[in-house]
């Protein structure tokens, strides 16, 4: 089995599609938001299960990204990552797009196993959410990735929203994550209820 170099493999990640990248060629004026100001909770931020911490809260245009983590590996990284981007956008994008694209990144890494299905969403024209899983390997470790993207069009000018949820983790502790990983899930799915019923 051929390995990669460090920065080729590195490379090779950031080099995955992204539906978000593929809605943004569908729509108007496509630009990052911090999280922390798009999706809150009673906190004043989207909540992270017991004994995840974050590494990058997503509270500012530089940083828009929420990035958390959880079980330090004694060779360096982590078992599991959270991360949770926000867009706004202005139009309206075609559902077909997000449910024909919604596994690129998993089909890009090579992924095995991979399932995509359309999200129960409120009931609000416009609007869809679909998830993929799948398994691959990155830096010499099979992973899960569950890959969710919830989209929120509108004509008014970048009242669209695109919410980008991503978890990975190392393929042998997914079951003992089993809980933490509906606890994020579920999380992000209720806070973009709560943005879509605020419009």
């Amino acid at each position: 089995m051929n390995t990669l170099e460090p920065s080729d493999e590195r490379q090779r990640l950031l080099s995955a599609a992204s539906l978000a990248d593929i809605v943004a060629c569908t729509v108007g004026e496509f630009a990052p938001l911090p999280v922390a100001g798009t999706l809150t909770g009673d906190d004043g931020s989207v909540a992270v299960p017991p004994g995840w911490y974050l590494a990058a809260p997503g509270d500012n245009a530089e940083q828009p990204v929420r990035v958390a983590v959880t079980g330090h590996r004694s060779r360096g990284g982590w078992e599991g990552c959270d991360t949770l981007a926000a867009f706004s956008f202005t139009g309206i994008a075609a559902t077909d797009v997000a449910i024909d694209h919604g596994a690129c990144t998993l089909r890009d890494l090579g992924a095995a196993g991979v399932t995509t299905r359309i999200l129960d969403t409120p009931v609000t024209p416009d609007a869809c959410g679909v998830r993929s899983t799948g398994y691959f390997t990155a830096a010499r470790l099979r992973m899960w990735g569950q890959f969710t993207t919830y989209i929120a069009g509108s004509e008014c000018p970048g009242m669209g929203r695109l919410l980008q949820h991503n978890l990975f983790v190392v393929s042998q502790r997914r079951t003992h994550l089993r809980r933490d990983i509906t606890y994020l899930s579920d999380t992000v799915a209720n806070s973009f209820g709560a943005l879509l019923d605020s419009r």
